[in-house]
């Protein structure tokens, strides 16, 4: 059941243009509360979503009107009417059959303008009412608390450090003066809604998402540009690591993974596998049985495929180009494409190649790795990113280890899925050591678990290696 806030704070223009709807008036202005979460919901999901639009359970929608007793969908119509929400895409979701589709919302250019209306003046009284800053302190207090009591260590962690970011009324003043003009409405409601949320401590609970193992939390979720802002107990945010093209350096190791069955050894259906001399590491049938690391097949389906001293080639040579440090792979592919393209661009293609996308760098990919390339199209492509999150990325920066390792260095982490955010005292002087330290672990771990080395790059906050 959803909470009843008949005291949140809305923005002023948008009270007035609802108080003219006889829905809202009376004791139905409380059901404007309703409203104003709803389109935040609606900004905060779209800003997420690839098709600008938010999906949403009808059940959801009801759950937050019912507590003001307003029926969803006058509300909805409402909104409509009124030029805040665009007309929705119905649809309808069983969640037993799990079939069908939930409706699809967007926010109009008014509505974004009204929940990003530079007045904004709930977010001063936020900030300058000492009973309200009180009341912050303490829900945050209480919930942290209430989390850490069901959390495992990892995320305990993490959810502790996101109740103790803080940022300043004047650095946030500073950055919406000269940064946020430039942003889209869109990108203006992510930060707004993300330092509010953090301010109150109204973020999600820390748990991983069960289909990628990543932990969603208001950190990832909020515009880079933003994170400067943050100190995290007195510690700004000074350096980020980067696992270089996560997701295409675990490819080949995906793919070899689909031939392997429910056992915990890593084993090809053609078992006479004999390593080609120029495999990278040295590799030897142990490293080649470390792969699996214990991964389950995405399917039921076993392959009989010959020649796996080919598979076992392209394996070396697809991972060994990408855990090169002294070269960059997405320069190599936009050369060999040619017609103009660039690191940028093919950096676009990679990324949705690696799902599917038939495009340009897909293409080479099949051209230049055929074996792999013939098990892979037998996955269901748009789960690749997915698995190799869950099964690659997740494993090596949500570590424990590496947790352990931070806080003996004096530093603290939050993870941005596939790098680290760094929180170091302010003027360090081994900042950049204790970076490359924390680095240097995971490319330890990624060795160790998977046979070989990911690059992982560290850079400064703001720019620059």
């Amino acid at each position: 059941m959803t909470r009843k806030f008949t005291n949140i704070k809305v923005g002023v223009e948008l009270d007035s243009l609802l108080s003219r709807e006889s829905l809202f008036q009376g004791k139905g202005y409380k059901g404007i509360s309703a409203c104003q979460r709803f389109m935040e919901l609606v900004a905060w999901l779209s800003s997420q979503s690839k098709e600008d639009t938010a999906g949403i359970g009808r059940e959801k929608i009801a759950d937050l009107f019912n507590a003001y007793k307003i029926n969803y969908k006058s509300a909805i119509s409402v909104l409509n009417s009124s030029g805040i929400l665009y007309k929705c895409q119905n649809g309808f979701y069983n969640k037993i059959t799990k079939n069908g589709k939930v409706s699809r919302f967007k926010i109009s250019d008014l509505g974004m303008r009204l929940l990003v209306d530079g007045k904004r003046e709930y977010l001063r009284k936020l900030h300058n009412d000492p009973d309200e800053d009180n009341r912050v302190r303490n829900n945050r207090r209480l919930k942290k608390k209430r989390q850490n009591e069901v959390l495992g260590t990892v995320e305990s962690i993490i959810n502790n450090n996101l109740f103790d970011l803080e940022y300043s009324k004047e650095d946030f003043a500073r950055f919406w003066r000269e940064k946020c003009v430039y942003f889209t409405p869109g990108e203006q409601f992510n930060v707004l809604h993300s330092l509010i949320n953090i301010k109150h401590g109204s973020f999600n609970d820390v748990i991983k998402n069960h289909k990628d193992g990543r932990i969603h939390h208001i950190w990832v979720l909020m515009k880079s540009d933003a994170r400067p802002l943050f100190r995290l107990r007195g510690k700004p945010y000074s350096r980020i690591l980067d696992i270089r093209a996560c997701h295409p350096t675990f490819w080949a190791s995906f793919v070899l993974d689909y031939l392997c069955d429910n056992k915990k050894d890593y084993k090809l259906i053609n078992n006479n596998i004999d390593i080609p001399s120029n495999a990278i590491s040295n590799i030897s049938n142990n490293t080649i049985s470390s792969i699996s690391y214990s991964l389950s097949p995405l399917g039921s389906l076993h392959y009989s495929y010959g020649n796996v001293d080919e598979l076992v080639n392209e394996w070396s040579k697809w991972t060994t180009l990408w855990t090169n440090p002294d070269i960059d792979p997405r320069e190599l592919i936009a050369q060999d494409l040619g017609k103009g393209e660039t690191k940028e661009t093919v950096k676009e293609l990679v990324n949705s190649a690696m799902n599917g996308s038939e495009n340009q760098v897909f293409k080479w990919i099949c051209q230049n790795y055929p074996a792999l390339s013939s098990i892979w199209l037998q996955t269901d492509l748009k789960l690749t990113g997915v698995q190799i999150s869950k099964f690659y990325e997740t494993r090596l920066i949500l570590d424990p280890e590496l947790f352990d390792l931070s806080a003996q260095l004096g530093v603290d982490i939050l993870p941005e899925h596939d790098g680290l955010g760094i929180f170091a005292a302010e003027g360090d002087p081994e900042i950049d050591k204790k970076a490359r330290a924390l680095a240097a672990r995971i490319g330890d771990s990624c060795l160790r678990l998977f046979g070989f080395r990911a690059v992982v790059k560290v850079k400064r906050v703001g720019g620059g290696d």
